[in-house]
């Protein structure tokens, strides 16, 4: 594929959708996290509860304090995932590193290119100018029929399903065992 079949911009567009799976990825991971400790919590107080037949009073302000704690989670975690916008040059450089980068040659042009073909000047030379569109041309011919967003880590976010899935079986079992004991 020569470069002249190549959409002109699609290497911004292909790093939009990497920035996009990057952040939901990280909203994942820590949206997971937190359902897990959720119910981690719940069931700890639950057993406590069922162990030392709290009074009224404390039954509330633990549901209080785990619900602050939640609050306090979704925003000193989850927000700053779900802000997550890292500058297209970043995720080419990222994306350069990669594996992926690597067996598809990026390295030194997916960055360069994207960067140029965004940073314009006023009032430069022609021969700047051509420069910039072949640097931008160039990645955009790497990129071309690829699927960068799939260069993405998702091992954590795996690995925290995996986590989550276990802690609410183990909800789920205590629940289907004893149903006076979960709804007391």
């Amino acid at each position: 594929m020569s470069t002249a079949d190549v959409q002109p911009g699609s290497a911004a567009r292909a790093l939009e959708r990497v920035r996009d799976r990057i952040r939901a990825v990280a909203v994942g991971e820590r949206v997971l996290s937190g359902a897990a400790a959720v119910v981690v919590w719940v069931l700890g107080v639950g057993l406590v509860d069922y162990l030392l037949r709290l009074p009224g009073w404390l039954r509330l302000a633990l549901l209080l304090v785990g619900g602050a704690l939640v609050i306090a989670a979704a925003w000193r975690r989850l927000l700053p995932a779900v802000r997550l916008r890292p500058r297209l040059s970043t995720v080419a450089l990222r994306l350069e590193r990669s594996e992926f980068g690597g067996a598809r040659a990026l390295r030194g042009v997916l960055a360069s290119g994207v960067a140029l073909a965004s940073e314009r000047g006023e009032d430069e030379p022609a021969s700047i100018t051509r420069l910039r569109e072949r640097a931008a041309s160039d990645a955009d011919a790497l990129l071309a029929g690829a699927e960068p967003w799939r260069a993405s880590e998702t091992a954590t976010l795996r690995r925290r399903g995996v986590w989550f899935g276990v802690v609410a079986a183990a909800a789920a079992a205590v629940s289907i065992a004893s149903p006076g004991i979960a709804w007391t």
